[in-house]
């Protein structure tokens, strides 16, 4: 899938001069005062004009990916930026990058962070509490710090694709659980992006509750449904 065909495709004073000349005057002429409309405004009344306002940048566009498109989309991306030399790994220097890229997210595992290895890849969960509030994307305070840790980590190890994967709970209706999925994935990636994460690096997809890791029987179960897991893939040849 070429990056301009996904969906998602899409990662936030006039002033007035006035010049008045004067002229001589003559023996017995009466000074005229200048027009109203002459006379400058008070300094709180010189507002900018709509006319005259920037316009602020739109965000930032991220990737979206559909679950069962998401293998192509990644390979996708991975190709277009391992086309930068400046952006990729050589085949001999990946093992170690990562080796210390895990070791520096390891760092942050004490708090609300698990680290795993899956070949080459980093995939890294967030756990240790709700990470949104019930029913929302909106973001915990807990996660929101957590976040700007590990933006720290990916921004300082910049040769690498993060896939940011939204999952829920089986609770509720199945569509509407898989667009809250990916709106929570979404509100992760962007937090990244405020925090020096590039938009291109990043890729979102959501699951729903399709890829339980617990049971949607238990309180427990369901909690450790609701994560955010982000695939930190290296960008190489």
């Amino acid at each position: 899938m070429s990056r301009a065909s996904q969906p998602g495709r899409v990662i936030c004073a006039a002033g007035v001069a006035l010049l008045v000349g004067a002229a001589g005057c003559r023996a017995g002429a009466r000074p005229v005062a200048p027009p109203p409309e002459a006379v400058a405004p008070p300094p709180e009344a010189a507002v900018s004009s709509p006319e005259t306002t920037p316009t602020p940048p739109p965000p930032p566009a991220v990737a979206v990916a559909a679950a069962d498109g998401f293998g192509e989309t990644r390979r996708q991306l991975l190709l277009e930026l391992a086309a930068d030399p400046a952006r990729r790994l050589e085949p001999s220097e990946v093992g170690y990058y990562m080796d210390v890229q895990q070791a520096r997210l390891q760092q942050l595992a004490e708090t609300r962070l698990r680290v795993e290895r899956d070949e080459s890849r980093l995939v890294v969960t967030l756990v240790g509490g709700p990470a949104f509030e019930s029913g929302s994307s909106r973001l915990t305070p807990d996660t929101d710090a957590t976040l700007r840790m590990l933006a720290a980590t990916l921004t300082e190890y910049a040769k690498t694709l993060v896939s940011v994967h939204g999952h829920t709970d089986a609770s509720g209706d199945e569509a509407a659980n898989l667009q809250l999925s990916t709106r929570r994935a979404m509100e992760v990636a962007q937090a990244l992006i405020a925090r020096g994460v590039t938009a291109d690096r990043l890729l979102v997809v959501g699951h729903g509750q399709s890829v339980p890791i617990a049971s949607n029987d238990t309180v427990e179960g369901r909690e450790r449904n609701r994560r955010v897991e982000l695939h930190v893939d290296p960008i190489q040849r």
